[in-house]
């Protein structure tokens, strides 16, 4: 979509800008075709253009969508809505949060008291915006908004609210619980919602079903994923193609590599994450893009493809970085030091392994993979005799949420840990030595 499209539904001219105490009749519809015209840009993703016309459009009507007290005030008010709904989410996906952010909360004031279904709508959106700006607190405030705007028994209800209550429950209450690292709380809320998704659920819904089904079994079993949660994301994948939206496929290809790249299946784990960002790329996702590049960098490494980490993690690092997800840019870091042990640089894989901790110990989400960086920094204080450091440092790989690692290697870890505190130093070093190469064999380190 080029910028001419816009100009023919009445962009402001760089004299004069929008007038609103002169528009003609035919100047008081520009909001509507400007509305028409960010929604043909937000549906080829021409992200940008999208937004300079809802912003258009809200400029149109000035004063006029800020209140019902005026002529027309009613219809200009949910004119408003809607234009500010829409640009939410083209921000929301263009990880705009904190402006998404500000054009719901200016929505939800001008929604009358009678229209619950649209107020509903707008909190299950800003319920959302604050889940990407990792603000879960203020999420769950507008999830519980939205179900009491939705109220009692909503699969009694239309289709429309019944969608409207699964995505606030699947695309809200349990990506919380997910982030949280609350598992239980996760399957207690699909199972409130499994009845409703397999008899009046969307496409998209089972979609969401069937990933955080899968996420939540992940996290509960600390990803060591097995077959039951591979089948459940390669049913949401089906689902998302079913449905035939593009973020929707992204998505669901993006979480099928994730949990093949912890089964160990690498290559196809590297093909559905290439897939992945690139739609991811085309659309303009930038938190999915930084998800996307994490976990090709970390698939690099668990291939020991030193070039492709070398290549990978500084783009990892910087869209973390556009994205402001820290644990992104912290993962990032932890490949690199991988890179310079392998390199015999020992200096920096210190500084950045702690670089790496530190900033995901400032993160609000439970994050994993420590082991990405806490391998090379064990084979680095145990080269320089520093076993008191080793050891803590293996400490932390076993510490719940991280990631459990295979049973022969986590044996070995904690024999390390139990002849040190027994006193048995060499004892210490040598079991822990002997873990770092089996991580090294079994694509851990």
């Amino acid at each position: 979509m080029s910028s001419n499209n816009t100009n023919d539904v009445g962009a402001p001219d760089p004299s004069g800008g929008w007038s609103a105490t002169s528009r003609s009749p035919v100047q008081r519809e520009e909001p509507h075709y400007l509305e028409l015209a960010g929604d043909h840009a937000a549906s080829a993703f021409a992200n940008d253009e999208a937004i300079a016309s809802y912003r258009y459009g809200l400029d149109v009507l000035g004063q006029d969508g800020l209140s019902t007290d005026r002529p027309g005030g009613d219809a200009n008010a949910n004119a408003a809505v809607e234009l500010r709904a829409k640009l939410g989410e083209v921000l929301l996906r263009t990880g705009r949060h904190a402006e998404a952010r500000e054009a719901l909360q200016a929505a939800l004031p001008l929604v009358g008291a009678q229209d619950r279904s649209r107020a509903a709508r707008l909190q299950a959106l800003l319920g959302r915006i604050e889940i990407a700006d990792h603000r879960y607190d203020g999420s769950m405030a507008a999830f519980d908004a939205a179900d009491e705007l939705i109220g009692e028994h909503p699969e009694a209800q239309d289709q429309t609210t019944v969608d409207l209550w699964l995505e606030v429950q699947l695309d809200g209450r349990t990506y919380v619980h997910y982030w949280r690292n609350e598992p239980d709380k996760a399957a207690a809320v699909l199972e409130s919602a499994r009845l409703v998704v397999e008899a009046r659920g969307t496409p998209a819904r089972r979609q969401t079903f069937y990933m955080n089904f899968a996420l939540q079994q992940s996290r509960e079993k600390r990803y060591r994923i097995d077959e039951e949660i591979l089948t459940n994301m390669r049913e949401a994948v089906a689902a998302a193609h079913e449905g035939g939206h593009e973020h929707g496929i992204a998505f669901t290809l993006f979480g099928l590599g994730f949990c093949l790249l912890w089964h160990g299946d690498l290559v196809e784990a590297q093909e559905r994450l290439q897939v992945s960002l690139a739609i991811a790329e085309r659309i303009g996702d930038v938190v999915l893009r930084a998800r996307c590049l994490c976990y090709l960098s970390v698939t690099a490494l668990r291939r020991n493809d030193i070039e492709a980490v070398r290549s990978l993690a500084p783009q990892a690092i910087a869209a973390g970085e556009a994205a402001t997800y820290t644990e992104y840019v912290a993962a990032g870091k932890a490949t690199q030091a991988w890179v310079a042990w392998r390199d015999e640089r020992f200096d920096d894989v210190v500084t950045l392994a702690n670089e790496a901790l530190e900033l995901w110990g400032t993160t609000v989400v439970s994050y994993s993979w420590y082991w990405l960086c806490l391998w090379p920094l064990i084979a680095v204080r145990l080269a320089s005799g520093q076993l008191a450091e080793a050891v803590d440092a293996g400490r932390q790989l076993l510490v719940t949420p991280q990631q459990r690692l295979p049973e022969e290697l986590e044996s070995m870890v904690q024999a390390a840990i139990a002849a040190w505190g027994s006193g048995e130093s060499q004892l210490a070093r040598e079991t822990l030595g002997d873990a770092v190469e089996l991580a090294r064999r079994l694509r851990y380190a």
